[in-house]
């Protein structure tokens, strides 16, 4: 009995113990909830503090003061930027307008170029051909008119030689023997005109060096091409005037300031002949090349950029040059005189030929007219048929 009695009481004192365990662990989660809920209403009457503080004014922070400055500096320049837009696009459109205009210029320049170049072609092409018109008729009739003619042309054609190849560096073809002979012809006109000597000397020259020489400078009867017709003109025209001065002088004396040499060596006058279409011409001719070489070859040395006769001759194919490329450069420059020497002689010795005979002479000129005739066809030909070619293929 005793032993459930104790039983008991001790059953008792447990479940007061748990009763009292449970009530303490109540009491413990309420006390948790409690300060949750503290912390709770703590952050709720922050935020109302913060929240009532937000209609009082409050003094920046330096950070929040630059980000503001900032952001209306950006504002600004938004602003300007979109000021700026339309006069953006009105610079654009003036830029791409220049730009156009500026294309088109390019474009349109070169056909300027080309359009005023054939003007001008055109104009020396009609002059050429007129002036072979009329120098054909004056040697046929009008006898009186070349000397003018002739008188009135060459400082006009000679300056504008002069500037043009003075720009392409081809000066020293200026001074060449064609010039020399061309001087001596203006003086007979002008200083000598009865001379006889003077006139056998212009004549040798005239029909010998200055016409070969458009044979082997291959001159040709390029109507539009101011360059090649002068060139033509220099070597031709003194040939031309000294056969109506030798055939016709009294009708070439009519309008003249004085009469032409009336009087002509015959043939029984070898010595004068020889003397006056020979022997004075060639001498004339040596001194002129050697006068020249001390200049050019001695004195003045050109370099490789300026061309010359004796460079021309021997760059281009043909005769000349075989037979000067054919010894070397050492030797080229005195073989070159020495063939030049040949050629004078053989064509001085011709004039002679010219000189007696009005037929022989009629027939040389012609035939070295024909000549250059057939270089010109030839180029005509050739320029314009390989662009026909080249325009069927297309």
């Amino acid at each position: 009995m005793e032993d459930q009695s104790h039983n008991d009481t001790q059953k008792e004192l447990i479940s007061e113990n748990q009763i009292e365990n449970e009530n303490e662990g109540r009491d413990g989660k309420s006390g948790e909830h409690k300060s949750l809920q503290d912390m709770v209403l703590q952050n709720i009457e922050t935020e109302d503090k913060v929240g009532g503080g937000r209609d009082e004014e409050k003094p920046e922070s330096p950070r929040i003061r630059k980000s503001s400055s900032t952001c209306n500096q950006s504002n600004q320049s938004i602003t300007q930027i979109n000021k700026a837009i339309p006069n953006l696009k009105k610079q654009t459109q003036i830029v791409k307008a220049e730009g156009n205009t500026f294309v088109q210029f390019m474009i349109d320049q070169p056909n300027q170029v080309t359009k005023k170049k054939r003007i001008l072609e055109k104009i020396i092409f009609v002059v050429s051909v007129s002036t072979m018109i009329t120098m054909a008729y004056c040697m046929m009739s009008l006898h009186w008119f070349l000397p003018y003619y002739y008188t009135a042309s060459s400082p006009i054609l000679i300056f504008i030689r002069i500037v043009t190849y003075w720009k392409n560096k081809w000066q020293f073809f200026l001074i060449d023997f064609c010039y020399f002979g061309n001087i001596l012809t203006y003086v007979f006109l002008w200083a000598q005109p009865s001379n006889i000597p003077l006139f056998g000397v212009v004549f040798a020259y005239a029909n010998g060096p200055l016409l070969w020489a458009a044979l082997f400078f291959r001159n040709s009867l390029v109507f539009h091409s101011n360059d090649k017709m002068t060139s033509v003109y220099i070597h031709t025209i003194p040939a031309f005037i000294s056969y109506v001065v030798h055939w016709f002088p009294s009708s070439t004396s009519t309008y003249w300031y004085t009469d032409f040499v009336t009087e002509h060596l015959a043939l029984d006058r070898t010595d004068l002949l020889f003397l006056y279409l020979v022997l004075l011409p060639f001498t004339g001719f040596i001194l002129h090349s050697l006068l020249y070489a001390v200049l050019v070859h001695a004195i003045i040395r050109p370099s490789k950029e300026y061309t010359n006769s004796q460079r021309f001759l021997s760059s281009k194919e043909g005769l000349f040059h075989k037979l000067l490329n054919g010894c070397g450069k050492k030797y080229e420059p005195l073989v070159y005189n020495l063939l030049n020497y040949t050629y004078c002689l053989l064509t001085l010795f011709l004039g002679v030929l010219w000189y007696l005979y009005f037929i022989a002479h009629t027939i040389f000129i012609v035939t070295m007219m024909l000549v250059i005739i057939w270089n010109g066809a030839s180029y005509y030909i050739d320029q314009f048929g390989n662009k026909g070619a080249s325009e069927e293929k297309k």
